[in-house]
């Protein structure tokens, strides 16, 4: 029988408690024809850790997390100082790394078996809400040996396999790679959607967060959107304009611009969401590292699937949808980044926008159009698709209300 790497994402263990119940972990892998590789305990390398952790991971064909209490905390507070602070009590807290860890093999579609000692804190990629089954057990060897835990493993075993044998066949979808080596699109066309939505959240944190330190990336993503159900093609297959006559970061977007957006990923039940628009108004401000822009607006109508046979509905929000931009910037290539919140009657929407100036400019020196793609984190399911932004001659000059 052929032997499978996979990798273990686990803590240093703190108690005797705890290396039993990982070397019972190990053994039973083991006596499945599964090797186990985990950085520290039985893998060694003299790069830093999360080289060392890309390397290994590529090498291997699935992912264990073992999730045991790494921190107590028998009281505290959470969001402390904010209306909605709340008492803590006996909180149990893993190791980072099994979010770091869980994160990376997420990105790579690797199947992964997420055993979490009972009581702990669930959260982030930890959850059960994702796709795959999380287990929550006492750490012990018994735990090994139920129903349940003989059955989940029999079903991730059988993915190890199956994303194995892909890898050796190239065209299957799981063949090695240097990550260093690929494209933000390559990558993409690796995840599930899932799993694509989950990256997409921490990227924009990242993003974020380098934004507000001064610092932005010169080349992010070069979108322009694909019309099939692919994300990774929404992002792969757009040339930059070649009909810009635009100098770059000068360009003036400020202005009314009317918008509307197409899902990609549209679902085929009435009620789903096929695209919306409205109008936002777009200011400017440069800084000395890049040009930041404000976009302020509002989502006024949105088209709707009404029965199975495709047909559609517009339907006028009212009132409508609030739409503001958290940051914005021009990219030196005239492409355009923002991250947005959209304000509904239940729930705040986050979102990513990525596109390009485009349309040769008027009179004026102003750009006419933007056409861009967008990823929002919609409270049933992501979508994803395209956005196309028109500037506005008046207040009155509407095409697509």
């Amino acid at each position: 029988m052929e032997q499978l790497d996979v990798f273990i994402s686990v803590g240093d263990t703190a108690t005797d408690e705890q290396e039993a119940f990982v070397r019972a972990i190990e053994e039973r892998l083991r006596n499945e024809g599964l090797i186990p590789h985990t950085i520290g305990r039985n893998t060694f390398s003299s790069d830093a850790p999360l080289s060392t952790v890309t390397d290994v991971m590529s090498s291997c064909s699935g992912t264990v997390i073992i999730a045991l209490e790494r921190m107590y905390f028998p009281s505290g507070i959470g969001k402390r100082g904010g209306t909605k602070e709340t008492a803590l009590s006996n909180v149990k807290l893993a190791t980072p790394w099994n979010q770091i860890e869980a994160a990376m093999a997420y990105s790579r579609g690797h199947p992964m078996l997420v055993i979490i000692e009972k009581e702990l804190k669930q959260e982030g990629l930890l959850e059960s809400n994702f796709n795959w089954y999380v287990q929550r057990v006492v750490p012990t060897a018994a735990s090994l040996n139920t129903s349940e835990f003989n059955g989940v493993l029999a079903s991730w075993k059988l993915k190890v396999a199956q994303y194995s044998k892909n890898k050796k066949e190239p065209g299957n979808g799981a063949s090695e790679f240097n990550s260093a080596e690929l494209t933000i699109g390559q990558l993409v066309k690796g995840l599930k959607p899932a799993q694509f939505w989950s990256v997409l959240t921490a990227l924009l944190v990242l993003i974020t967060g380098a934004f507000n330190s001064g610092w932005f990336g010169q080349r992010f993503l070069h979108p322009t959107p694909d019309k099939s159900n692919n994300p990774a093609k929404a992002v792969d297959s757009v040339s930059k304009p070649t009909d810009l006559s635009l100098k770059p970061i000068s360009a003036d977007i400020t202005g009314k611009w009317e918008y509307r957006s197409s899902v990609i990923n549209k679902g085929d039940q009435p009620g789903s969401v096929f695209g919306w628009g409205g109008v936002v108004e777009i200011t400017m401000k440069p800084t000395p590292y890049h040009v930041e822009f404000k976009l302020t607006g509002q989502r006024e109508w949105i088209d709707e699937l009404v029965d199975k046979k495709g047909t559609l509905k517009r339907s006028v929000l009212n009132p409508p949808y609030a739409w503001e931009s958290d940051w914005g910037t021009i990219t030196s290539e005239n492409a355009i980044k923002l991250t947005y919140d959209i304000t509904t009657d239940r729930s705040t929407i986050r979102g990513f926008i990525s596109g390009y100036l485009r349309g040769l400019p008027d009179i004026s020196g102003k750009p006419q159009s933007i056409e861009s793609y967008f990823f929002q984190m919609s409270p049933n399911s992501p979508l994803y698709g395209d956005t196309s932004f028109r500037r506005m001659a008046s207040d009155n000059d509407r095409i697509w209300k």
